[in-house]
């Protein structure tokens, strides 16, 4: 495998091959309507296809070739459509009718109130308005309650016979392959006509599809509209969402500044308030106004291959995934796998890609693509999460839009960030402090930015600033702490540090620092004189001298003889370019450090560390 980050998107976790018997009982299904155009995707037309290469980039440091899905190995429902004994809904259903047939189909609600265990209930496409559904029954572990959503024949719209690994339909979850081959791709309209909508005008805590119920599949559905689009409860268990479109929830008129209207902030996609080991895959959400997907208090499941994008220019997405506490119940040992998140540059709100605030434990991110928008650890409560093998993409310099960063504020502590490449950001780093107002206990919101994070083969590009000790929270008591950043590559960056707030104990180790200004920008606050420097290597406008007075051993300049730093243009995203030659200074100057962390053990392209080098690589 080359040196460049390559997202092998491999297996695809969770799936599950479910056999079901012939004699399937009953119908049901949740489906509603929403407000707005018959083409839900046309606001999106205007929108540029994202670059195959991106698809390219991010090396798989632990699994092996062999051990990615080919397109004949995705996983397959286990059964043949149409299913003997399945019942039938359509736009135009009855409850007076027998739902065996599609001529004699059920309405939506009636499917849905009537459904149990073992039964598959075919959805045609077609719009279902107004419609507010409860799912209570529950199916089994052998036999689920199975709601599948199709075109003009069941089958037809199937994720489980897509190759979901190619570049073609990366980025285009919720929009998989229709029958006879046709594809309709998030650009292109979607009309009622090639997939169930569910579709209603926005109401505050108004609910399209809530699920109570146990070992329930729903696919192939949209939701537009609404003020949430599924929500499901804590008595719900063994739930699969999957290749589902969710647009609009909200009320899109109101704007994020709009602090005194009752609406504003409203809005989720995909809510889970403590369901237990949810499945949800290939999902897209479009413009969820407050979130596209909330998990609260929920501590297993599988979250992978969804996308979310936000693109109104009134408010835009505020939380695009969302994991938090639900009362005293934290989320923790959560995976989330292969997922993108992607705002449009100048959409007024920057929001938040993937965060993690007040109450998320030991959760896990890996394969991520954030663009124009950050990932975030917010809050006291908020500790040893994991963020690896992610890119991070921001428009500053071709946008003017500095809404881009590694964010780590109001306490968030011992969480770390490996191998994660960050390009066109402000700052690929920003800590700092703010009066948040989630929480009404300031032992949570700490007044501090935070404190013993790990940051490790960063590689930061094409960033005005490395790390920034922010001005928000400047006169923060505490400030930023005892962070340490490890084998980091900041490559072509303005500065390296800015100092803008309290700070104490940080600490830089076998990292180098390519600047085009300087090194370290002082304002209301000083870099610390305590900041830690060892081993680590300046050039450009940087040199050893800038990390006099402050606790440094082992620095060195010169020419750092990357393999090739000039294919580094644009938004290209393979950085094997940051490697070091044979004969590079960098190469064995470096730190054992394995007596602080035994996580920098890998370089950014996964090969164990058999010597000490400067940077990523």
């Amino acid at each position: 495998m080359s040196n460049s980050f390559n997202f092998v998107y491999g297996r695809l976790i969770g799936c599950q091959n479910t056999l079901l018997p012939l004699n399937i009982l009953l119908f049901l299904f949740l489906m509603n309507s929403c407000a707005k155009d018959d083409n839900i995707y046309d606001e999106l037309s205007f929108h540029d296809e994202v670059d195959s290469e991106i698809i390219d980039e991010i090396q798989d440091d632990e699994r092996t070739e062999e051990e990615s899905l080919t397109e004949d190995e995705i996983p397959t429902n286990g059964f043949v459509h149409p299913v003997e004994g399945a019942f039938y809904v359509t736009a135009n259903g009855s409850q007076h009718n027998s739902g065996t047939s599609e001529s004699g189909s059920w309405s939506l609600s009636h499917a849905v109130a009537n459904a149990r265990a073992g039964d598959v209930i075919y959805i045609k496409a077609g719009e279902y308005r107004d419609v507010n559904l409860t799912m209570h029954n529950s199916g089994t572990a052998d036999r689920p309650i199975i709601f599948l959503g199709y075109k003009d024949t069941p089958g037809d719209i199937d994720v489980s016979q897509q190759d979901l690994l190619g570049s073609e339909t990366r980025g285009r979850r919720g929009t998989t392959r229709l029958a006879g081959g046709a594809e309709f791709d998030y650009k292109s309209s979607i009309r009622p006509a090639q997939m169930p909508l569910l579709r209603k005008s926005y109401k505050k805590n108004d609910i399209a599809i809530r699920i109570e119920g146990d070992f329930i599949e729903i696919q192939n559905l949209a939701i537009s509209g609404y003020d949430f689009g599924m929500l499901v409860t804590e008595q719900s268990s063994n739930l699969k969402v999957w290749n589902c479109i969710f647009h609009e929830q909200g009320n899109m008129n109101v704007g994020y500044r709009d602090s005194g209207h009752p609406d504003r902030y409203q809005g989720t996609g995909f809510d889970n308030r403590g369901g237990q080991n949810v499945n949800i895959q290939f999902c897209s959400f479009l413009n969820p106004e407050q979130n596209a997907l909330q998990f609260s208090g929920a501590n297993s499941g599988v979250v992978s291959n969804n996308v979310v994008y936000s693109y109104n220019q009134t408010n835009g997405t505020d939380y695009m995934f969302l994991i938090t506490r639900r009362g005293g119940t934290y989320s923790s040992g959560l995976t989330f796998e292969y997922n993108k998140c992607e705002r449009v540059p100048g959409v007024p709100h920057g929001g938040h890609g993937f965060i993690v605030k007040n109450g998320g434990l030991n959760n896990t991110f890996r394969y991520w693509e954030v663009l124009h928008t950050n990932i975030e650890v917010n809050f006291l409560n908020v500790t040893d999460n994991l963020f690896e093998k992610g890119i991070l993409r921001g428009g500053l310099y071709d946008h003017g839009d500095a809404l881009s960063y590694i964010l780590v504020t109001n306490g968030a502590n011992n969480n770390t960030f490996r191998d994660i490449v960050v390009d066109g950001a402000w700052g690929a780093v920003v800590m700092h402090d703010y009066d948040d107002g989630a929480s009404n206990d300031p032992n949570l919101d700490a007044t501090a930015a935070g404190h013993q994070n790990k940051f490790i083969n960063l590689v930061a590009k094409n960033c005005q600033y490395g790390v920034i000790f922010s001005e928000t929270g400047a006169n923060s008591p505490v400030g930023a702490q005892e962070n340490m950043f490890v084998n980091c590559t900041f490559f072509d960056v303005e500065y390296g540090i800015r100092s803008y707030m309290r700070n104490s104990g940080n600490a830089f180790y076998n990292s180098t620092f390519n600047t085009t200004r300087g090194l370290i920008t002082n304002h209301s606050h000083s870099l610390n004189g305590n900041t830690i420097f060892e081993n680590c290597h300046f050039n450009g406008a940087s040199s050893p001298n800038d990390v006099n007075g402050y606790t440094a051993n082992n620095n060195i300049g010169g020419t750092p003889m990357f393999v090739n730093p000039n294919a580094l243009v644009d938004y290209n995203f393979d950085v094997s370019g940051l490697g070091l030659q044979t004969n590079s200074p960098l190469v064995g100057a470096g730190k054992d450090i394995s007596n602080l962390t035994d996580e920098a053990s890998r370089d950014f392209s996964g090969n164990n560390r058999s010597s000490f080098n400067i940077g990523a690589f």
